[in-house]
């Protein structure tokens, strides 16, 4: 157990202002009302679905382990659920049991196409959570072909998805979503419509998804709950995102995915106690650094500095030895773990070090506040125009820009940003936007 560039940029974001300044009057008038949501709407429809899963898992757990000599199939369906698991719980330990079994399997079944199948995707499911996102895509080039694919789509739209790769993920979406509309099929589109501005589609997508949900697949019910919640709270609909939480605890209560979004949201409504209470349960239960680094950030909200002195140093040294395993990641978590210190110094150059193949917006925004602390505001301006230029479509980055433009003479620029910036969420909580990443 663990312990306790700008030229172009700049060219792409003169472009994206006049496109801004000609749609001015939809984006300003936006109303936030359009992404409220009934209760019928988000409601499971099923009963029993955690009992069913869980006793899969046990079942097939239970088999593998009374038996001398395992079926590889059931190997393969163990490793899976493994992954499941991890996903579930939020505990990544159960990608590293995933990762053993499904070694093995490769090792023992080298002339069974079935099962090496099934082997090589758990391999790409465990890279993918590691944020190995190249390995990820060459392995899957490597082991089912280039061309597009049932097997493939999904996996490598969500790579794509990761790296802000948005038109590369589309395509593979699309052509997933043509051959096998799902609940996950339909909540990938729109996460993927969600980072490129199209925001009233994602929140149609959002919705077309639970409709198509089915029995049995309750750890996907649950993850579209999480994601569906986590993109109203960027609208600031935190009340709809808690009953969104509440509704996928009901589900699995045990996840603790859906307990760091609910924090993010008592986060945004400044309601730092409880928001620090839900993630210090996901962190006993899973040991999952993740969480302790959110318990640092609301400590740091609640300003209780022995308390986030302590847990900080104890993060400090996790994640130290997470970035050396270079696992799940977290490389982006000690980033963001040095920011919160204020040691603004260390979060550029750790972002630095994989700023080249992992670049996201996570890290972009890190590394932009960190840069308008040390007074290097027009590299923290080139870096939020390139994510505006992508279309990224989160409100921090329109408030960035008003932090960065202030003093500035061009108070006609500050204000459309403002006006942007309240257009995508009034209820925006400046108080933490600069005190943590």
């Amino acid at each position: 157990m663990k312990k306790i560039g700008s030229g172009i940029y700049k060219l792409f974001f003169l472009v994206a202002l006049g496109v801004i300044l000609s749609v001015g009057i939809y984006v300003f008038k936006s109303n936030p009302q359009a992404y409220k949501i009934s209760a019928s709407e988000i409601e499971y429809k099923f009963e029993s679905a955690n009992s069913t899963q869980q006793s899969e898992f046990d079942f097939v757990k239970k088999k593998v382990e009374s038996t001398g000599n395992p079926d590889l199939l059931d190997l393969a369906s163990l490793a899976d659920l493994y992954v499941t698991e991890a996903k579930k719980t939020g505990n990544t330990a159960y990608y590293d049991k995933a990762e053993k079994l499904a070694q093995s399997i490769l090792k023992q079944s080298l002339n069974q196409a079935i099962q090496l199948k099934s082997a090589h995707l758990t391999m790409v499911n465990v890279m993918t959570a590691r944020h190995q996102f190249k390995e990820a895509l060459e392995k899957l080039d490597k082991i089912f072909g280039v061309q597009m694919s049932e097997d493939t789509a999904y996996p490598k739209a969500l790579i794509y998805l990761a790296l802000n790769k948005f038109d590369d993920a589309f395509a593979q979406i699309n052509f997933l979503i043509k051959a096998k509309p799902s609940m996950a099929t339909a909540t990938l589109k729109a996460l993927v419509l969600s980072h490129v501005g199209q925001d009233d589609l994602a929140f149609h997508y959002f919705k077309r998804a639970i409709q198509l949900e089915d029995i049995n697949e309750n750890s996907q019910s649950v993850l579209t709950r999480g994601q569906f919640a986590t993109f109203l709270i960027k609208k600031g609909q935190y009340a709809d995102a808690i009953k969104i939480c509440d509704t996928a605890l009901k589900i699995i209560p045990a996840n603790n995915f859906i307990k760091h979004v609910k924090a993010q949201a008592y986060n945004a409504q400044k309601d730092y106690e409880k928001a620090y209470q839900l993630l210090s349960a996901a962190f006993a239960e899973s040991k999952d650094p993740v969480y302790l680094l959110q318990m640092v950030y609301s400590l740091k909200l609640l300003n209780k500095e022995n308390d986030f002195n302590i847990l900080t140093n104890q993060a400090i040294a996790i994640f130290k030895t997470e970035v050396e395993l270079k696992n799940y990641g977290h490389l982006a978590d000690l980033a963001g773990l040095y920011y919160v210190m204020g040691d603004d110094q260390n979060a550029i150059r750790t972002v630095m070090l994989d700023q080249e193949s992992k670049k996201t917006l996570r890290t972009d925004l890190i590394l932009a506040k960190a840069l308008i602390r040390t007074k290097k505001t027009e590299q923290a301006r080139d870096i939020v125009e390139g994510q505006i230029a992508k279309n990224s479509t989160d409100a921090s980055l329109d408030y960035l820009m008003v932090e960065i433009l202030n003093g500035n003479s061009n108070k006609n620029l500050r204000e459309i940003y403002l006006s942007r910036a309240k257009a995508k969420n009034n209820k925006f909580n400046l108080d933490q936007m600069m005190k943590i990443p």
